[in-house]
């Protein structure tokens, strides 16, 4: 398996994992004081929306707020959307 199949595994599994999360679990808890699970999920995302952006070598636009006030599911998905899944051909060149 190649490193972008494998990348491609990660967030399907990733993306399982958010999915079965139930809605009112979110603002539980996480084991880091101070961070609930939306927060690590979210911070998750806006690290793999970083990723895509310097694998693509465009521009990342910082947001204000919490990582995963948006809803880090519908943030995942729409991260992957937004470049097929998984960084594209301009990574293999960089």
């Amino acid at each position: 398996m190649g490193i972008l199949q494998f990348y491609q595994r990660v967030q399907d599994d990733f993306e399982r994992v958010l999915t079965a999360v139930p809605d009112d679990a979110w603002s539980r808890p996480s084991m880091c004081p101070g961070w609930t699970a939306r927060d690590i999920a979210g911070h998750i995302v806006w690290g793999l929306r970083q990723t895509r952006h310097i694998a693509l070598g465009t521009e990342f636009e910082y947001e204000t707020g919490a990582p995963g006030s948006t809803g880090p599911r519908r943030r995942l998905v729409t991260t992957r959307s937004a470049v097929g899944g998984a960084p594209g051909p301009r990574c293999s060149t960089r």
